[in-house]
């Protein structure tokens, strides 16, 4: 029996040893007011100021293209939501439901059930910055 429980210990004692370690503190820039980035951008992160590009990359990857066609984006081809070349001239979203506002699309994109529950569409965890460039990029849908 003690074999077996100084074998477990062991084994704990290795497993911490070999966990991640804590992530480093981010070090803090000359002017000391914001943290500075500490690893490069991970593939498909957005960086940079919003734009129509990065909003159309985010398109595709964060999985609109399974529910939306647009023209603007060729590997857009789902069938569960509604096209959305001339969103950005609609007076309404989700299905005539939701006017058609900036404010009321940062909404809807951050958290469609709740604006319209039982919508389809679901929750994905948008970022603010993301949700900044997916606007940028739907605007372009007139």
């Amino acid at each position: 029996m003690r074999t077996i429980l100084a074998g477990i210990g062991l084994l704990a004692a290795v497993t911490v040893a070999c966990a991640d370690p804590a992530p480093a503190p981010r070090p803090i820039d000359a002017g000391g007011s914001q943290p500075m980035a500490t690893q490069p951008a991970r593939a498909g992160q957005i960086t940079g100021a919003p734009s129509v590009e990065n909003g159309k990359v985010l398109f595709a990857s964060k999985g609109c293209i399974a529910c939306h066609v647009t023209k603007e984006v060729p590997s857009a081809v789902g069938t569960v939501g509604p096209n959305l070349d001339g969103v950005a001239s609609r007076p309404a979203i989700a299905g005539g439901a939701i006017q058609n506002t900036p404010a009321n699309l940062r909404r809807w994109l951050d958290n469609p059930p709740a604006m319209k529950p039982g919508t389809q569409m679901a929750r994905i965890g948008l970022t603010p910055i993301e949700i900044d460039n997916l606007i940028l990029f739907l605007d372009t849908l007139k």
